[in-house]
């Protein structure tokens, strides 16, 4: 069912590129603008209710059925015959209405009941109409711009909410000497997954950021940011006055407002292979843009697979010696990236430091950022303070570094393993700027 459904609910990624340098050098001063906007909540699920459930998982089962039908009815006819052709329509119908059936049972059990579901809508909405996303994360991204001095070239101002009813708005902010401005708009929030009586949901929220020139109200750049929460129980989500709702609120305008500026400002394309194509017993295998030295990754084996109940390779929690380790990444340039044909390119990198993020992950989700830093001058970093005992964290980091005296950064460095990740193209891709949350290194403390 896997398959089919797969191919039923939407192709393969595809990760926008950030803007070119000479995008970049055509901003000039910055004004950030909110746009208005109404996003309804909107509930993504499986099914809703048991007739939907049964109607989906039946079709979608049968499918599977047909295919599989003819696939076995061809190979036990490979000789031919005058009954070759009878053979294989029996053989599809028997597997198309087994799995009709089967499939059916299945969706049935699947789906989210539906009066659950309109709650769960009807919760998000009554939420949804007493805030003001877009000024939100407007607030969120010029708060982050602020904290870090290499912006402050743009002179980024933040404007109030609402678009200007007409062009000779934008040519006014135009004579006030800003060259761009950053349209924000937050265009969907809701939730996603979930199954059974008690559906464990995600919060999700998408945003459009448009970079718009002044003079000529023609866009530069633009691109949409998507934000998915930890799993929670639908329920838990709304309890205590929707404490958790609104944690994930400011969870989601803070994680896209960073990745909104280093998308904008930041990140570049990598002058060298990112570590997609690495091939096991390579260094590098498993892991994009930097392979982590200390703690070293861990995978289940087949036989936790088995015993779990989790099919596929997984990543494991790596036990550390302290509360307080010394982490440890390749350098930048890298090993693999010294070679004759890069030395041209090699003689104009310089300013070379790292970033290291490391969050607490009790429910196998980087839940709260406990430690950040920015400009670490050597490939390895012990922490300025103990972390808690006995916990799990996730931790990745990333390379500042500057080419012919322009800054830029790499994305942040994660595992490829495992490859089925949500939001993971087919084939893999070191290209996210959301990491997924079962790709994080990780480790736990004694």
């Amino acid at each position: 069912m896997l398959l089919i459904a797969t191919l039923l609910n939407g192709g393969c990624a595809s990760m926008p590129k950030p803007p070119s340098p000479e995008t970049r050098e055509q901003l000039g001063r910055i004004y950030i603008m909110a746009l208005p906007s109404s996003p309804r909540g909107e509930f993504h699920t499986f099914a809703r209710g048991w007739v939907a459930g049964t109607a989906k998982g039946g079709t979608i089962a049968s499918l599977e059925g047909l295919l599989y039908g003819l696939s076995e009815g061809a190979r036990s006819s490979g000789g031919g015959g005058p009954y070759a052709a009878a053979a294989t329509a029996i053989a599809t119908l028997i597997f198309t209405m087994v799995g009709a059936a089967v499939g059916g049972v299945a969706g049935a059990v699947q789906a989210v009941p539906s009066k659950t579901a309109q709650q769960i809508e009807q919760q998000i909405n009554n939420v949804l109409k007493e805030m003001d996303l877009s000024s939100g994360l407007a607030d969120a991204i010029y708060a982050v711009s602020m904290s870090r001095p290499e912006f402050r070239q743009y002179g980024i101002t933040k404007g109030v909410s609402g678009k200007p009813a007409a062009k000779e708005s934008y040519e006014a902010l135009a004579g006030r000497g800003f060259d761009t401005v950053a349209e924000i708009r937050v265009t969907e929030a809701g939730f996603q997954g979930g199954e059974g009586k008690r559906p464990y949901i995600r919060f999700y929220m998408n945003a459009d950021i448009q970079l718009v020139d002044t003079k000529t109200s023609e866009k530069r750049y633009g691109r949409d940011f998507h934000y998915v929460s930890q799993e929670l129980p639908y329920d838990e989500w709304f309890a205590d006055g929707s404490r958790e709702l609104a944690r994930g609120f400011g969870q989601a305008q803070a994680a896209l407002a960073e990745r909104v500026i280093d998308e904008l400002f930041l990140v570049t394309s990598f002058p060298f292979a990112t570590g997609l194509w690495a091939f096991p017993g390579q260094p590098e295998y498993g892991a994009c843009w930097f392979y982590p030295l200390y703690p070293k990754q861990k995978y289940t084996s087949l036989w936790y697979s088995i015993r779990h109940n989790a099919p596929g390779i997984h990543l494991l929690y790596t036990d550390v010696d302290s509360a307080q380790p010394l982490l440890q990444w390749e350098p930048f340039p890298r090993p693999r990236d010294l070679t004759p044909e890069n030395e041209s390119l090699l003689r104009r990198i310089s300013d070379v430091s790292y970033d290291l993020k490391i969050w607490e992950a009790p429910r196998d989700f980087p839940e709260r950022l406990v430690y950040d830093r920015i400009g670490i001058t050597a490939s390895s970093h012990r922490l300025e303070y103990p972390l808690k005992p006995h916990s799990r964290y996730f931790w990745t980091i990333r390379a500042r570094y500057s080419i012919s005296g322009r800054p830029q950064v790499t994305r942040w460095a994660f595992s490829l393993i495992p490859g089925n990740a949500e939001g993971m193209p087919p084939g893999g891709s070191c290209d996210l700027d959301e990491i997924p949350a079962t790709n994080y290194f990780r480790f736990q403390t004694p």
